[in-house]
C-alpha cells in the first residue's frame, strides 16, 4: 500500500499527542496541523476518520501522491484506514515501556535473559487504552483468524449493537446485571441457530467518561429481514419490561449489519475490542472492576473454516521466540525457562518480576513489542567458576 504523503516527522518521539488537531481525510487538505496550545490530540476511529464535515463518508484514493481525488467506489477502505493507524498513530512505539508496568516476568536459556512487560490492561490506561496498545492488539489476535476464515470461505459475518435504554442503565451498575443480560442475548441467538460467536461491552460512548453500556456482537449471519429485526427488538422490550418489572414496554434499540469483506471483518472486532471508558470513573470501575467483559461461544460439534494467512516475514530468532525458544549462535534452539516464585501470602507459585526501575533496558535487544532479550553478562574472575553467571535484570 502507498504511503500516505503526510510529514510525521513532526510527530514527538515520547508518544505524547498534544499539539496536533484530529486526523481528518479532507481532499486537497493535509492531515495533520500543529494547534496553538497544548491540548491533546483526540484520535477517533476509522469512521470518524472518514468523516468530512458535512457528516458524508469520504473514501480516499491511496495513489503516489498520497490522498487526492475521493473515489465512492474504492473498496475495502477499511483496510487503509486501519493499517494508517497502525502504520503512523503516534505512540505505537515498540520498545515502549508502558507507565502502568509494574516490571517484567523474564525467563533465561543458557545464553541469554529473556523479558515480557506486565501492562495493566484497563481501559483508562494512558497507554492500555489507546487503539492498537498491546492489550488492545492481543484481544484482537484472539479471535481474528476464526472471522477470517469465515471470509476466505465466502461465508458473511453479522454484526449486532444492542443499546440498553437510557433510562434503565442505572439498573445495569453489577456484574450480575450485565452479565444477565449478555446470557439472554447469547441464548437467544444459539437458538436462532448461531453456534459461534463473540460479545463484548462498550461500556461508555464517544465522550470515554458516562455511563452508556451497548453490547457488541460478531457472529457467522446474513442479511436479518425487518420483520426478524422487529421481532428481536418486541422481544427485548418484553424482556425488559419481565425482568425490570416496569409499568411500560421499553423501546429497544437495535444496530445490524452484515459482510463477507476481509477488511471490514478486521475493522469491526478492531473497533469492538476497543477501550471506550478512556476516562477514569470511580463508579464505572467498581461497577466492572473483576468483570470478564471478552465472552466468546462456540458449539463442540461446530467447524470453524481454516483461514490461510500469507505470511509475514519474521527474522528467524522472532520465529524462535513466537515458539518459547531461544536461538543460539550455531543455529539450535533452547527452550526459555520462564522463572517463578513462591508466594508467602497466599500459598502459591506466581511469575517472578523484576522492577522496571532494576533493568537496563539500554542492554536489552527488543525482540518483538513488549519483549527483550539480554546477553548475559561474563565473570572472568575466578576460571573455576561457570562462565555464564544468571543476571535477571
Amino acid at each position: 500500500m502507498t504511503q500516505l504523503s503526510t510529514d510525521l516527522s513532526t510527530f514527538p518521539k515520547s508518544g505524547t499527542l498534544s499539539g496536533f488537531r484530529k486526523l481528518k481525510a479532507i481532499p486537497g487538505k493535509e492531515l495533520l496541523k500543529p494547534l496553538l496550545s497544548s491540548q491533546e490530540l483526540d484520535l477517533h476511529y476509522p469512521e470518524h476518520i472518514a468523516k468530512s464535515r458535512n457528516r458524508k463518508v469520504v473514501f480516499p484514493q491511496f495513489e503516489e501522491g498520497g490522498a487526492i481525488a475521493t473515489d465512492k467506489g474504492l473498496s475495502n477502505h477499511e483496510d487503509y484506514f486501519e493499517a494508517y493507524i497502525q502504520d503512523n498513530a503516534p505512540g505505537i512505539d515498540p520498545a515502549q515501556i508502558y507507565r502502568c508496568s509494574k516490571g517484567f516476568i523474564w525467563g533465561e536459556s543458557s545464553q541469554n535473559n529473556f523479558y515480557k512487560m506486565i501492562t495493566c490492561g484497563k481501559e483508562w490506561c494512558a497507554d492500555c487504552g489507546k487503539k492498537h496498545s498491546i492489550p488492545h492488539d492481543r484481544r484482537i489476535s484472539r479471535h481474528l483468524k476464526s472471522f477470517l476464515g469465515f471470509s476466505q470461505a465466502k461465508k458473511s459475518i453479522q454484526y449486532l449493537v444492542i443499546t440498553i435504554p437510557a433510562e434503565l442503565r442505572s439498573l445495569y451498575r453489577s456484574k450480575e446485571a450485565l452479565a444477565k443480560f449478555r446470557s439472554y442475548w447469547k441464548d437467544k441467538l444459539k437458538r436462532e441457530g448461531h453456534q459461534f460467536g463473540v460479545c463484548r461491552y462498550h461500556y461508555c460512548g464517544e465522550d470515554g467518561y458516562l455511563w452508556k453500556p451497548h453490547l457488541n456482537i460478531l457472529t457467522p449471519g446474513g442479511f436479518l429481514p425487518k420483520e426478524t429485526l422487529r421481532q428481536f427488538r418486541e422481544d427485548l422490550g418484553r424482556w425488559f419490561k419481565m425482568e425490570h418489572k416496569l409499568s411500560y414496554t421499553p423501546t429497544a434499540n437495535i444496530y445490524t449489519n452484515y459482510t463477507t469483506e476481509e477488511g471490514k471483518i478486521r475493522h469491526w472486532l478492531s473497533y469492538v475490542m476497543r477501550a471506550t471508558q478512556v476516562l477514569y470513573n470511580k463508579l464505572n470501575e467498581e461497577t466492572i472492576k473483576g468483570f470478564r467483559n471478552v465472552a466468546p461461544w462456540k458449539d463442540k460439534n461446530f467447524e470453524i473454516p481454516e483461514y490461510i494467512a500469507e505470511e509475514k516475514e519474521k527474522t528467524a530468532e522472532e520465529e524462535a521466540a513466537s515458539q518459547g525458544f531461544d536461538l543460539l549462535p550455531d543455529g539450535t534452539k533452547e527452550k526459555i525457562v520462564w522463572r517463578m516464585k513462591f508466594d508467602e501470602l497466599k500459598k502459591r507459585w506466581r511469575p517472578d518480576v523484576v522492577p522496571v526501575e532494576q533493568t537496563r533496558i539500554d542492554d536489552m535487544v527488543l525482540i518483538r513489542r513488549g519483549f527483550w532479550k539480554e546477553k548475559k553478562y561474563l565473570e572472568p574472575l575466578d576460571p573455576g567458576l561457570p562462565k555464564l553467571v544468571i543476571c535477571p535484570f
